[in-house]
């Protein structure tokens, strides 16, 4: 009962193919063969319509010649009976002549009338020798004579006079011809003009169509080529070629209307059409032309067919070498995977191929061994699953998917190979596949008690953080190496430009704007890289809202500038201006936003910043951050996936404006773990708008509620500004420090109300007017308003740029004081507190240069270039400046020293021998005098929140990311260390 599993007979399947591909190139063939026969036959139809027509007109030709000749056949029976004498006739003949010529249509048409009479040749024309003329061997006479008093028409012949010149001056003429009686013949000479141009210039749809019509002499009547005028078809000669002859020969034998023939070397469809009245007209069709119109699409259309079904056919072959190749290797693969394997006809139920399965079944059907392994499950879900899965008619289900794998696991007893049952885990597959020719299931089982499912999962996450990394790399190679090739670029430049000062230090800027890009895509990378791995630690400290806006709008209002973009920050209800939470990662966020919003709006478009705390509920103030702008928006597909790392909405993006496309991804991470929410609308061409909505603590700074209760209800302001809403803010935060105020968006009406409340009771007490108005600026109208007001009244502009360069101008026109917009509740009070009544004009800001002079500082570096960088600038800020390069150098030094030596340690963290957490774990235990006092300040390129944790934790009082900012280090020592000569 044993049988082995069918080899396929994959050699049947390519001859299957094989033999259908035949047979479809074959009825492509036939198919072609019957359009070909269709076409012909509409060919010659339209050759026979167009010779009937031809017909017609020769017919009706010629008969109009004969209606003619017989009007002058009835002159000359009246002239006969007469009996005139030969010379009276001969007279007479040649006064008719006009007559009879203007009846035919001119002497263009009619070439004479002659007649045999009274034993002479009597002839309407008169010029010519005709003295041997002998009319009775004429072709007319005899014709005559033949048709026996009834009239008949002549072959065309040459005329006896022109039979005398040359042959080039000689025509053709036809005659009616009729006898009189036996002595009297009467000849009427037509010339063949209008014969002649019947077939010229005649339409017919093929191009080059020649038609040539001749009488059963082989005289050619007319033709649609005038050179052949004039010659016999029967007698070739220059004109009427050999091959022209030989074709119409071929014709006559032919019984085809339409036949194949070479004429002149080029291939012609030829079509002869017979005239009742022994006439024959001839017609030659350009093969190649009929083939172009009527044959080409058709060829086209077989060629393509037929290499259609060979590719067909190639990649049918191709699918079953492939299948043929995917069974031997699905068949390797099954053997080496599966201890286990049977087959089961799809057709007739039957299994084969395992032999403990034909043990322990007494027959070949595979209901019967279903059931016996049914038996061995005990779990009755299990069952349900194995029924679902290897059932006959689950198999049946999946034979129709071929050749994929499906598996599950069974717990069943399981035959051991000691003979013995031990229930175990099954895994079990069926894979559907044809065999010779028949449907059939693998059904294949292996003992997986010890799972393998934690491997396959291994697996997988390694692949996937393979391509992450991949992926990663390839994209960060191009993002870091662009503003490297500048930094790079620039610095040798600088090099070969040493002479010319202004080039050189053009080439350090852009290598320091370069430079600064670079360390703002690793930034980004860190902070995703942070945010990722779970690093990434939100900080819980009060922060000013009002300084975080100022420092955002310095920033933005310059750039927005520069693009000349309007860029407006607005406040709405904002209470709690110190608030609990992480001001960097909310200065970062909105950042990233504004940023984008300034580099995606055209120019003349607007970016505006809106502020609203929206609530307050168990110590939580709730505030809301809209940034919005007209610039070049987002499609709604691109909105699905816009968080995504280094995402960008296309390639033209990227080209068109940089960056790296990771911004929006840290934005949202970064208010997803301060618990916020960000939200965004946008429309491709009108712009975009991004909401977030964050949660921060309460705190016991100073809010409107704890400012000083001075009360400034007797005071009157006037608010001038150009936008409405930006005057009904500033009125509702003067109001609610107890200030009347009125407001205006003109600075003319402002001077006009001005002196009309001057002579009143009540004069405004000060005035705040923004400097950028369209119709008169601030400077302008504070010009004006202190030319009526005189020194008393404060005037204050507010503007939200950079005002350096309008304190002299100001001054000059007797402002009092420049604040910058947003203005705040804080602001408006701190300017009331401090400068009402405290009138002096403000004065320029003066700069001053950071000096050290007389400090010592012990600088700890590894790193030689760093080293030098750092040593350099600390000692043009006065320091005194101690090296060491490695940790145990560093608190070598320090214990050595005496008290007082080092004002300050500046400290790296990643270091040989001894880093810096280890060493300033070891200085702060050290017994020298200022081991818990002196200042150790971090400067390392370790920046997670978990870095500055770790450095905090060793000892250190502050942390200074790398790349140093210098004025960040200085401000940072200012703070340790004070400034000025070094104190005894």
């Amino acid at each position: 009962m044993s049988k082995k599993p069918h080899e396929q007979d994959y050699t049947k399947r390519i001859k299957r193919q094989r033999n259908a591909l035949l047979f479809e190139v074959l009825l492509t063939l036939c198919i072609a063969l019957v359009a070909v026969i269709v076409s012909l036959s509409n060919l010659s139809v339209q050759a026979s319509q167009s010779a009937e027509e031809i017909k017609t007109e020769y017919d009706n030709l010629i008969t109009s010649y004969i209606r003619q000749f017989d009007v002058a056949y009835t002159h000359l029976s009246e002239k006969i009976a007469e009996d005139p004498s030969f010379e009276e006739m001969d007279a007479w003949l040649k006064s008719m002549e006009n007559v009879w010529a203007g009846a035919m249509g001119g002497a263009g048409i009619y070439d004479g009338v002659s007649l045999t009479y009274k034993g002479g040749f009597a002839r309407s024309w008169s010029y010519g020798d005709y003295s041997d003329y002998d009319p009775a061997t004429r072709r007319w006479y005899l014709i005559a004579e033949a048709a026996n008093g009834k009239t008949a028409t002549t072959a065309p012949y040459v005329t006896f006079m022109d039979s005398q010149t040359t042959d080039d001056g000689s025509w053709l003429v036809m005659s009616i011809v009729r006898k009189y009686n036996d002595e009297i013949y009467v000849d009427y000479d037509i010339k063949l003009i209008e014969i002649e141009s019947l077939l010229q210039k005649r339409y017919y749809p093929y191009k080059g169509t020649e038609l040539l019509l001749f009488d059963k002499d082989g005289y050619i009547l007319s033709c649609s080529d005038g050179k052949k005028f004039g010659h016999n078809l029967f007698q070739p000669d220059s004109v009427v070629s050999a091959s022209l002859y030989a074709a119409w020969e071929k014709e006559q034998v032919s019984r085809w209307n339409l036949i194949l023939v070479y004429v002149d070397g080029v291939p012609m469809l030829l079509h002869l059409e017979p005239y009742d009245n022994g006439n024959t007209l001839c017609m030659l069709i350009p093969f190649f032309e009929v083939f172009r119109r009527n044959f080409l699409v058709i060829f086209l259309m077989i060629l393509f067919f037929i290499c259609f079904e060979f590719y067909l056919y190639h990649r049918n072959k191709c699918s079953i070498m492939e299948f043929r190749g995917r069974d031997e290797r699905l068949m390797a693969i099954t053997n080496a995977a599966f201890a286990q394997r049977l087959f089961v006809d799809m057709d007739t139920m039957v299994f084969y191929g395992n032999q403990t399965a034909e043990e322990l079944c007494p027959t070949d059907s595979y209901e019967a061994l279903y059931d016996i392994f049914l038996d061995r499950i005990k779990d009755e879900k299990e069952k349900l699953s194995f029924a679902e899965f290897l059932s006959p008619s689950a198999l049946r289900k999946a034979s129709g998917t071929m050749y994929r794998l499906e598996t599950q696991k069974f717990a069943m007893d399981w035959r051991q190979e000691d003979g013995t049952y031990k229930l175990s885990i099954i895994e079990t597959g069926r894979m559907a596949s044809v065999i010779d020719g028949c449907e059939t299931v693998g059904i294949l089982c292996r003992d997986v008690s010890e799972d393998a499912s934690i491997l396959k999962e291994a697996l997988a996450q390694a692949e996937s953080a393979g391509r992450a990394k991949g992926d990663f790399m390839s994209r960060m190679s191009h993002e870091i190496r662009t503003p490297l090739n500048a930094i790079i670029g620039y610095l040798d430049i600088a090099k070969d430009e040493i002479s010319d000062k202004d080039r050189m230090l053009h080439c350090l800027e852009q290598s320091s704007v370069a430079a600064k890009h670079l360390l703002s895509i690793i930034n980004d990378v860190l902070d995703i890289s942070s945010i990722e791995s779970g690093h990434m630690k939100i900080d819980d400290s009060a922060f000013n809202v009002p300084q975080l806006v100022h420092s955002l709008t310095t920033i933005f209002y310059a750039q927005a500038k520069k693009k000349n973009v309007r860029f407006e920050v607005r406040i709405s209800d904002l209470t709690d201006e110190w608030v609990i939470g992480d001001s960097l990662r909310v200065n970062q966020i909105l950042l990233n936003l504004l940023s984008n919003a300034v580099k995606f709006t055209p120019e003349n478009g607007e970016v505006q910043l809106d502020i609203n705390q929206v609530g307050e509920r168990d110590d939580k103030v709730y505030m809301q951050f809209q940034v919005r702008d007209t610039g070049i928006g987002m499609s709604r597909e691109y909105l699905n996936r816009m968080f995504t790392p280094f995402e960008q909405e296309n390639a033209s993006t990227a080209r068109d404006y940089g960056g790296t496309g990771l911004g929006l991804s840290i934005c949202n991470n970064l208010v997803r773990l301060m618990s916020g929410t960000l939200g965004v609308e946008s429309e491709q061409g009108k712009g975009t708008v991004f909401t977030v909505n964050l949660a921060f603590g309460k705190t016991e700074q100073k809010t409107l509620e704890h400012l000083s209760t001075e009360s400034f209800s007797k005071l009157r302001a006037l608010v001038v500004d150009d936008e409405e809403s930006a005057c009904e803010y500033i009125k509702k935060l003067l109001e609610r420090c107890g200030v009347k105020c009125d407001t205006l968006t003109s600075g003319k009406k402002a001077v006009r109300r001005i002196q009309n409340r001057m002579a009143s009771e009540y004069p405004y007490d000060f005035c705040i007017i923004d400097w950028n108005m369209d119709e008169m600026n601030g400077i302008e109208t504070a010009r004006q308003i202190r030319f009526f007001c005189g020194k008393e009244m404060p005037i204050i502009i507010a503007t939200s740029y950079d005002y350096s360069s309008i304190v002299d101008e100001a001054r000059k026109v007797g402002v009092n004081r420049i604040i910058s917009k947003p203005l705040f509740q804080s602001t408006l009070f701190d300017m009331l507190v401090n400068t009402y009544g405290k009138y002096e004009p403000v004065k320029a800001r003066e700069g001053k240069a950071v000096d050290f002079h007389g400090l010592n500082i012990l600088l700890v570096e590894d790193n030689e270039m760093n080293m030098e960088i750092a040593v350099d600038i600390l000692s043009k800020a006065g320091l005194n400046v101690t090296s060491a390069v490695n940790g145990k150098e560093a608190l070598e030094a320090f214990t050595a020293a005496g008290e007082g030596t080092y004002d300050a340690i500046l400290m790296d963290v990643q270091m040989p021998v001894m880093d810096g957490c280890e060493a300033t774990r070891a200085i702060r235990k050290s017994g020298h005098p200022q081991a818990k006092s002196i200042p150790i300040i971090a400067m390392t390129a370790n920046a997670f929140t978990s870095d500055v944790t770790a450095v905090l934790a060793a000892g250190m009082n502050d942390h200074i990311a790398k790349p140093i900012n210098y004025e960040h280090l200085f401000d940072t020592l200012s703070r340790f260390i004070g400034e000025g000569e070094k104190k005894e």
